[in-house]
Order: C-alpha cells, then structure tokens, then sequence
C-alpha cells in the first residue's frame, strides 16, 4: 500500500484528524484565530494538504466570508460547507494561476510534500501582499511522541511472527488444506501475550478484530480467514505507515529554519518560526508565517 492509497483510506473512514496528543485532537483554533482574523473580507484562501479540512473547515467557518479551497493528495476527501477541495493534487504541481489566492495555509501537511519544490509553487499562487502560514509537526513535539508509541503497540501484532501475519499464514494453509492445530493453539497464546501488554484504541480494535475472525472462522467457508487477516494487516501496516511519515516528516530547529530560507528563497518575508503548544502547555508544532511583497 503506498501513501496515497493510505491516506485515502484513512480519510474515507471518516476521520477528521491526523494528529492527536493526550490520546485528543489537537485544537487548532488557539493556533490560526489571529492569523485568520487579519485576513481582507471575502479572502481567497488555498489550504495545502488539507486532509479531511480541519484547517479548511476552520476558515470556511470564518465570519470573513472567505472563499476556501483546499487540496491534497490522496483522494476520499469530504465535502465542507464553504469550501472547495480537490484531490489528488501534488503540492509541487499546484493546478492554480499565479497570484489567484490572497492567503496560503498548510496544517501539518506541507512537510510531507518535496518542501523545495512546494514551497515556490506556494508562492506563485499567492498574490503579491498575501500571506502565508504554516503549522508543521515538531520533532519533539507530543503528537510526533504519541506517533512513535503507537507504531511500537501495533509493530507486535504484524511482525513475522506477530499474531496477524501468523493468522494470515494460517488461513492460507486452510485454504489448501494443511492447517495444523497445533499452530492455531500458538496463535492464540501469541495473541493473548499480545492482549496482556499496554494497549490504545487501535491496538484493542486490532485484537478484538483478530479476536472475532479466529473464533468464527469454522462458521465460513476457507477463504474468510485469510481475506480478514490480510485486511487487518493492510489496516495496520497503512496506519503504521502514516506514523513513520510523520516521525520523518517532522522539523527540528534546523528543519523549521531550513523551510524559513526556502520560504525567503522563493520571494517571501518570513517571520521567525515559533514553537507551538497545546492546551496542556505541551509542544506541538512549529508556526511559520509570512508575506509576499
């Protein structure tokens, strides 16, 4: 499963989030109210990377009547009431004419994309006097922290010898008729070693889906516990994934000024990136703002 397939997936569950600390969502509108209220009435705003919109939801809410369009890469995006979204839309490739917007945002998403690339493409859209702003992940931040914790809980359920790759294997010896109990009874005893360590919200899901198509995988023909494993596996393989791309995605100090000099590079002002926390005074991101002169 490649990112874009990945992320298309995790949109179309319904999801509105992507980044979450404290086991919640992060509040971004402590974040963007200043930014969003110095904006001219009826503003043309583009959202990079927009995701489900939480950002693009966010400014179409606005009482400055903003016409808001977003874009993103992966496809499944929802519709937002006041706003237009595209998929399928590199933001090294914008599909947009030069200086047609008066504001270009991005939460937490311009750092997947190739920055020295999306960020001039960013500023030809913009119009000269429009600004910037971007809230991109911290390398220490607390989402990036939940992020690794998380990839640890779900590595042992798909390793090679982790309860869902051996459920799979053991499907597939049913199909073709050379499943052997005894290696039934070790997926069960992996499984509940598995089920007495810590566990989040995906790993519980995880084991209770695991859970329920071993118990009735006698009731179906061969093939059910095969096709379900490999489903669970796809899941938590995409999900892990996501994870690791934000682990690389993030920005130290170094990455954040890095990002500064391609912004001042492609003919933007920027102001000096800030550290950003959330309401329980834990880091976050960084917020990068600017203007095109």
């Amino acid at each position: 499963m490649d990112a874009k397939e990945s992320w298309t997936r995790y949109w179309k569950t319904g999801q509105t989030h992507s980044c979450f600390a404290g086991g919640q969502p992060f509040d971004n509108r402590p974040v963007w109210a200043g930014f969003l209220d110095s904006l001219p009435a009826k503003a043309r705003i583009l959202d990079l990377a927009c995701g489900a919109g939480a950002l693009t939801r966010l400014a179409a809410a606005h009482s400055g009547g903003y016409a808001v369009t977003g874009v993103d890469y992966a496809d499944g995006l929802p519709e937002i009431s006041g706003a237009v979204l595209h998929e399928g839309v590199a933001l090294e490739a914008l599909p947009f004419a030069d200086a047609g917007f008066d504001a270009v945002i991005s939460q937490f998403g311009l750092e997947y994309a190739d920055t020295g690339r999306a960020v001039p493409e960013a500023a030809r859209v913009l119009r000269n006097g429009g600004k910037f702003a971007v809230l991109a992940h911290a390398a220490d931040g607390e989402a990036v922290a939940a992020a690794r914790n998380r990839v640890s809980r779900v590595a042992g359920l798909i390793s090679e010898d982790g309860p869902v790759v051996l459920t799979r294997a053991y499907g597939h010896a049913l199909e073709k008729g050379g499943a052997e109990p005894a290696k039934l009874e070790k997926i069960i005893s992996i499984f509940h070693t598995e089920a007495a360590r810590p566990q989040d919200e995906t790993t519980q899901w995880a084991l209770g889906y695991l859970s329920e198509i071993i118990s009735k995988h006698l009731q179906f023909p061969p093939p059910y516990l095969y096709e379900n494993a490999q489903t669970l596996l796809d899941e938590l393989t995409g999900y892990v994934s996501r994870l690791e791309r934000m682990d690389e995605a993030a920005f130290d100090s170094d990455g954040i000024a890095g990002l500064a000099g391609q912004v001042r590079a492609a003919g933007l002002e920027p102001e000096v990136p800030v550290s950003v926390s959330d309401a329980r005074g834990k880091p976050v991101g960084w917020w990068l703002s600017a203007m095109k002169s």
